[in-house]
């Protein structure tokens, strides 16, 4: 599927890496999703709370599992979920054998994302999406 021509979607962004920031800052804009990018779980679950208020909510979060200096991804999506039920959400972490990776859906997860991961792979997932 060429990238332009999977459906416009607004995501939520979880991670603290800048390199992981700027690649998906420029993938989203790329294929023209509204992407909010926060590096802390307790600001994802205000922009949660903030799209719901606006009728506006997120269709997705990527949520990275370990934020060095925050809330990770296993804590927020337990918080996200609560408030969107809806929302997909997909677990990224360079610890593939985590319990949460391997289980992810016992937590909550729809879908999980090893990195380092590829730009295709990326799409991949995000042309998969419901």
């Amino acid at each position: 599927m060429h990238p332009l021509s999977i459906p416009p979607k607004k995501i939520l962004v979880l991670d603290d890496e800048d390199l992981i920031i700027t690649l998906l800052t420029k993938v989203f804009e790329f294929i023209q999703w509204k992407c909010i990018i926060v590096r802390d779980g307790t600001l994802a679950i205000e922009e949660i709370r903030n799209g719901i208020l606006q009728n506006e909510p997120f269709d997705v979060a990527l949520l990275d599992m370990n934020i060095t200096h925050g809330m990770g991804g296993v804590e927020t999506n337990q918080q996200i979920k609560q408030l969107q039920p809806s929302i997909y959400t997909i677990l990224m972490s360079g610890s593939p054998l985590e319990d949460a990776m391997i289980h992810y859906h016992q937590y909550g997860f729809n879908m999980n994302l090893k990195k380092p991961f590829s730009i295709d792979q990326l799409l991949n997932i995000l042309s998969s999406l419901p």
